[in-house]
């Protein structure tokens, strides 16, 4: 499963737990027939990082684009994806973090 079709300005929101506090990285799974995608992820409105989406060559081709390095606090927050150019699926996201 996943996210598709999205365009630019498209916004996705979730609560997610951060069990842990440090630095991580966004590791999303992204296709893109074309590339050029990017957005921002925020916590609480505040930006964190930015992910840039090259071409995977499908709309079902996956791969995984990572961001630059983050801190987060433990506890409960809303995190956004805000599109900026769209032209991309998300099939997924995970925090990785950086020892």
């Amino acid at each position: 499963l996943n996210v598709g079709w999205i365009d630019s300005n498209d916004k996705l929101e979730y609560s997610l737990l951060v069990e842990e506090s440090g630095t991580y990285i966004l590791d999303s799974r992204c296709a893109s027939l074309d590339g050029g995608g990017k957005f921002d992820f925020l916590q609480d409105g505040t930006v964190l990082t930015t992910v840039n989406i090259d071409s995977t060559s499908g709309w079902q081709t996956w791969d995984n684009f990572q961001s630059d390095t983050f801190y987060l606090e433990a506890g409960v927050y809303t995190f956004t994806i805000d599109v900026q150019f769209g032209g991309f699926n998300i099939n997924y996201f995970d925090f990785k973090k950086v020892n």
